[in-house]
């Protein structure tokens, strides 16, 4: 987890432009012959459902303005700045790679903390919803970052990624 902190925000400004890069260059959907949520991975109640994630991300020197989300059914969209959209289906093993990271209870507990200011120039500003949890946090180290929260937004990264 401390990884994550001693990234630089430079590394995850690279980081998340990769990911939203590499979904908006894919040229068509995922096969739809792929499974869905299953029964649970590792950490989850078996057949528990995967909540509706949904990752807004915006500012950071370009100016962005990006909409990740994924359904209980492993079906996925981003939207860019432009309005651009792309879509997909998650397999279900990379639904049980978020259904832990999403059933985690410190995730409700962010959702109730509120942050200082930080002193980050350019950095950028997620709101998360998990389920019926509200995350909101600027992507700069310090003690008040959401450490679940951040967890979750990038395997939903890196899912994503990897899923163009």
């Amino acid at each position: 987890m401390n990884w994550l902190r001693r990234l630089s925000v430079p590394v995850m400004k690279t980081m998340w432009a990769v990911a939203v890069l590499a979904v908006a260059l894919s040229t068509s959907a995922c096969d739809s012959t792929h499974k869905t949520a299953g029964t649970g991975g590792p950490g989850a109640t078996p057949g528990a459902a995967l909540p509706r994630i949904t990752i807004v991300r915006t500012g950071g020197i370009a100016g962005v303005n990006d909409t990740l989300a994924v359904e209980p059914t492993g079906a996925w969209t981003a939207t860019d700045k432009a309005g651009k959209q792309r879509s997909g289906q998650l397999t279900t093993a990379q639904v049980d790679s978020l259904r832990p990271l999403a059933a985690d209870p410190a995730l409700a507990g962010e959702a109730g903390q509120s942050r200082a200011p930080s002193n980050c120039a350019d950095a950028f500003n997620y709101v998360v919803t998990v389920g019926s949890e509200r995350i909101a946090y600027e992507d700069c180290p310090g003690p008040d970052e959401p450490v679940a929260t951040a967890k979750l937004v990038a395997q939903v990264i890196s899912v994503l990624a990897g899923n163009s």
